[in-house]
């Protein structure tokens, strides 16, 4: 994406890592971001978006596109912006794709339960429930010191719109993100992360998903050949215990 982003703003490597607010270029441009279907389908790296896990909103549209392709009578998915995380959910079969699910794929069917052991998790966002008409989903977060549970009605939006959005929060951000996922004893989780902060200019090392404001930071700055090496040292050992080892 953040190549797409470069090409869309005319950007180069140099540049991107020299000065990181470049890619808010896309956000000013005069592109028509509700009307980015041409430009998306017609991008080279859109295959990888569709085909690799990525960010949420790729993650979704992967499964969702691979399961309508395959059994097409049987799967017909929609898409929602859930205040910044999107997950796709099956008309037909209420099956929910979301990419932080530590259950896999759910179950989500229309409800008018207001029973908060109803409502399914959504990291960083709350809960959310699907309308009684099948055709939006709601969300909010625990109840408040009222008792009230605020809720908000998030509508269907298309494919190539879900991914523009998620276009625009890499603009905006600038922060990529690395998430390790593993599968034990059946059920999905995961390790460490690793965000490269590119407005900051440092690259944010997080062991436990759970602690996301507690990490190791790397900045790029001054140095010398020993602290560069020090600082591949960390990385790597990063990796291999938070990443890739299971043990």
């Amino acid at each position: 994406m953040v190549k797409a982003l470069m090409d869309f703003s005319r950007v180069s490597h140099e540049t991107l890592l020299d000065n990181p607010d470049a890619l808010r270029i896309f956000l000013d441009s005069d592109v028509d971001h509700r009307l980015l279907s041409t430009i998306i389908d017609t991008h080279p790296s859109v295959a990888s978006w569709r085909e690799k896990p990525g960010r949420c909103t790729s993650f979704a549209v992967k499964i969702a596109h691979a399961l309508e392709k395959k059994h097409p009578t049987a799967f017909q998915f929609q898409y929602f912006d859930l205040g910044g995380h999107r997950v796709a959910r099956c008309q037909k079969t209420t099956i929910l794709i979301d990419s932080v699910s530590d259950e896999g794929a759910k179950l989500m069917p229309p409800t008018t339960s207001t029973d908060s052991s109803d409502w399914r998790d959504c990291w960083r966002r709350g809960r959310y429930k699907c309308h009684p008409d099948g055709s939006s989903i709601f969300e909010g977060n625990e109840p408040d010191e009222n008792g009230v549970l605020p809720r908000r009605q998030s509508d269907p939006i298309e494919d190539v719109e879900a991914l523009s959005k998620c276009l625009y929060e890499v603009a905006l951000y600038r922060s990529l993100v690395c998430t390790f996922r593993t599968v034990q004893d059946g059920r999905p989780g995961y390790l460490g992360i690793i965000r490269w902060n590119l407005a900051q200019r440092r690259i944010e090392l997080v062991p436990d998903m759970e602690e996301r404001h507690s990490f190791y930071r790397i900045a790029f700055g001054g140095g010398n050949a020993a602290t560069l090496r020090e600082c591949m040292d960390n990385f790597m050992e990063f990796v291999i215990r938070y990443g890739v080892n299971l043990e």
